[in-house]
């Protein structure tokens, strides 16, 4: 199994980036591997959620369960698909008015051997550029905001 761990500090509030994690429907307007995502269910503290990934020829849909603690924590794991274990813990945690520290915990293994050996590096550096995805998204929803 693959884990890994990327940290930054974001100056925008725990909410704001909380809300965006979220909203995962949204997510193939600015992830470049996610092509489809449809949420199921009306609680937003527990629901879930399908995707459909694709790089280059490697394209898997998978179904995931996600978990929250508003505006603190949201945890996904995949319950479907070409994972054994697809596990994705976002924390949030405001140190100032305006400066969120957001850690992304994942671990992954494919339930293929093949697809571990040949999608796992690639899976790990896609995964790792996540947050840089998410904070330009930031950027375009809610404008610039300089870390003082």
């Amino acid at each position: 199994m693959t884990k890994f761990s990327v940290k930054r500090s974001l100056s925008y509030t725990s909410s704001q980036i909380f809300d965006l994690v979220i909203d995962i429907e949204s997510y193939p307007d600015f992830l470049p591997w996610c092509v489809s995502a449809k949420e199921y269910g009306d609680n937003k503290e527990k629901f879930r959620a399908d995707l459909e990934i694709g790089f280059n020829l490697f394209n898997q849909s998978f179904s995931s369960e996600i978990t929250t603690v508003y505006p603190k924590k949201i945890i996904s794991k995949a319950v479907s698909g070409p994972f054994e274990v697809l596990k994705n813990e976002w924390l949030f945690n405001e140190s100032d008015r305006y400066i969120c520290n957001i850690e992304l915990n994942i671990e992954f293994k494919f339930k293929s051997i093949v697809l571990q050996k040949l999608m796992g590096k690639v899976f790990e550096h896609s995964s790792k550029k996540m947050i840089d995805a998410f904070e330009k998204r930031a950027k375009q929803l809610y404008g610039e905001h300089k870390l003082l």
